[in-house]
């Protein structure tokens, strides 16, 4: 990692020291919000990673899946063939 005082380090803009001030700040922020969150929201925040996750589509095609094959035995088919009525 380039050192602070390296000219890879230097933005050609002037900006890039405020903005990594800014994130530090937002990330002390967000650790800090984490530490102090009550069980329900982080309850909360584990279920809503998990149901907006691919794992979560994913399991409810197999579990849907399977409940539509395991009730297939049940529904009615209609064959081609017709009965004739005398």
């Amino acid at each position: 990692m380039p050192s602070p005082s390296s000219p890879m380090h230097t933005p050609p803009s002037g900006m890039a020291p405020v903005v990594e001030r800014n994130i530090r700040a937002l990330l002390t922020r967000h650790h800090q919000a984490e530490r102090q969150a009550r069980w329900q929201d982080r309850l909360a925040d584990r279920i809503t990673g998990f149901t907006g996750s691919m794992r979560f589509v994913t399991l409810h095609l197999v579990l849907f899946g399977l409940w539509v094959v395991v009730n297939l035995p049940g529904v009615p088919c209609h064959t081609s063939t017709r009965r004739m009525s005398s």
